[in-house]
């Protein structure tokens, strides 16, 4: 009994992949030029467990729209939330939240395509995640992202 649990103990301190978490997001940034709009979030990851796992790209949809198919891609991430002059982009890029840490990103999505703007009401949006363990796209969070005032 006493070598189980110490096995157990061992896998779930160390060796256990865990989930990643996300957290609403309580603020936003927005731009609508010329018929494409892009939104930038503070976006902060928690690893619950001790190994760290890799993030190879993120993008948001819009639940319960005509076309929710059509995800928002990843297109920049910024220093900060508010857009100032001197702002430098980075592209995206991989990175790794690591074990019972925390990470903090300003994203910024934006459509593949022009044509849907969104308006000023309530929307439900999914931050999904591409993990460096896992095929496929993994939902992190289900929000509803909190207009500028």
């Amino acid at each position: 009994m006493v070598l189980v649990f110490t096995v157990a103990t061992f896998w779930w301190l160390n060796a256990g992949q865990d989930r990643l978490r996300s957290f609403a997001p309580q603020s936003l940034a927005a731009a609508a030029p010329q018929h494409l709009t892009v939104l930038r979030l503070p976006i902060v990851f928690y690893k619950t467990g001790a190994k760290p796992i890799i993030v190879q790209d993120l993008q948001i949809r819009f639940l319960g729209e005509l076309d929710p198919a059509l995800p928002w891609s990843w297109r920049n991430s910024w220093p900060q939330l508010r857009p100032m002059e001197d702002d430098k982009a980075s592209m995206p890029a991989v990175f790794a939240v690591a074990g019972r840490s925390t990470e903090q990103l300003f994203i910024e999505f934006g459509p593949r395509t022009p044509g849907f703007v969104p308006e000023m009401r309530d929307y439900r949006v999914r931050l999904e995640a591409r993990l460096g363990h896992r095929g496929g796209w993994r939902p992190v969070l289900t929000f509803t992202p909190v207009p500028p005032t």
